[in-house]
């Protein structure tokens, strides 16, 4: 079995430290809260099914927008992702996930119901939970149906400044 070889950096940012992790198919994952590359090394092989080798560097092309979003010179990113590894149902949420526009928000059922599965909220929910790629498909832009801001796996402070550097704001 042939292993897959990733290249990750590390970021810093207004939230804290991040992980960008890129492989040939595109940008693997982004960590919002960086684990050690073992812990890393561990999700990659369990996502794509064969032996992963990490590569650390100081940076990875995805970097310069993921930079750019969070000096607010970007809206909308053009990096690759990989989405090669994911169930039909999770790549179409994420698909449909990325066409929310900047500085606007969906609730779990909209999405749900824009990926083509009306009622299947709780299963948007656990899409998100298991998004990798954070930010490039924005996780952050997706609230409960009744306004609030919803949970976030990145912590609700994360979603909140994120949100608030897109224009949006939500009461604590």
């Amino acid at each position: 079995m042939t292993a897959l070889t990733f290249r990750c950096a590390r970021i810093d940012t207004e939230i804290g430290p991040l992980r960008i992790t890129e492989g040939e198919r595109g940008v693997a994952s982004v960590e919002l809260r960086p684990d050690s590359l073992a812990t890393l090394k561990k999700r990659l092989e369990r996502r794509y099914g064969v032996p992963v080798e990490l590569e650390e560097t100081s940076s990875v092309s995805a970097s310069k927008e993921l930079r750019e979003y969070f000096a607010g010179k970007r809206q909308t990113f053009s990096a690759r992702l990989d989405l090669s590894h994911l169930p039909e149902f999770e790549r179409r949420v994420l698909e449909a996930l990325r066409k929310v526009p900047f500085g606007k928000v969906v609730s779990y059922g909209e999405l749900a119901r824009r990926a083509g599965s009306p009622g299947a909220a709780r299963a948007v929910g656990g899409a998100m939970r298991k998004n990798m790629l954070p930010i490039f498909v924005p996780c952050h832009r997706v609230t409960a149906a009744n306004g609030s801001i919803g949970g976030f796996t990145g912590g609700l402070e994360k979603k909140r400044w994120l949100l608030g550097l897109e224009g949006v704001s939500f009461e604590r």
